[in-house]
């Protein structure tokens, strides 16, 4: 087993990410464990699963790392999991709707990358910044404008994203309603 201390995060990563994408990731590998790999370089530079591996981590998963040259293919087998059950199903859903929702590119660690690297260019390999919009706000900001009590604010949340609100409202205070307030200035500094 190796230690998540040993990787290093990429300086340049190309895909800032968003709110709805992390909180699918943390969702899904918190209920269904991992079931994709990383990719890291020969100095444990992560290429590929920057986010991924932060999450990881923070949820406690172990890190094995598998050495290869790039010539061969390397399959994750699960051996506590059927493609045709339900855990089987909802892995082949979460794997790629994170994958989706999570996508963001950073404009500007590309261009940094374009200048560094003489002859590399995104659009080679379809990036097409003009249409750079993410599924999901990259910071799940939402604008509340002013509110008394005699309003009410209503929000819809996949039960993923409920349940990543809970965990953040509670890290202020037990009493949502407070910790609520709390982080929109109404009480105390959040």
């Amino acid at each position: 087993m190796s230690d998540f201390k040993d990787l290093k995060q990429d300086t340049l990563n190309f895909n800032k990410g968003t709110f709805e994408g992390g909180v699918l990731m943390e969702h899904s590998l918190s209920k269904l464990k991992a079931g994709r790999s990383i990719l890291i370089d020969k100095d444990n530079n992560i290429i590929a699963g920057n986010k991924t591996a932060e999450v990881a981590e923070r949820l406690g998963l172990k890190l094995r790392i598998i050495e290869s040259t790039g010539d061969e293919l390397i399959a994750v087998k699960r051996t506590d999991m059927s493609l045709d059950s339900k855990e089987g199903r909802e892995m082949a859903i979460a794997d790629n709707a994170a994958a989706a929702v999570n996508l963001c590119w950073d404009e500007n660690n590309l261009g940094v990358a374009a200048e560094q690297f003489s002859g590399f260019n995104p659009p080679d390999w379809g990036v097409d910044l003009d249409k750079n919009t993410p599924k999901a706000k990259s910071k799940g900001e939402v604008n509340v404008g002013t509110f008394d009590t005699k309003q009410e604010l209503t929000i819809k949340l996949t039960p993923a994203q409920y349940d990543a609100v809970i965990k953040k409202l509670e890290e202020y205070d037990k009493n949502h309603c407070v910790a609520l307030l709390t982080i929109l200035g109404f009480y105390g500094q959040a």
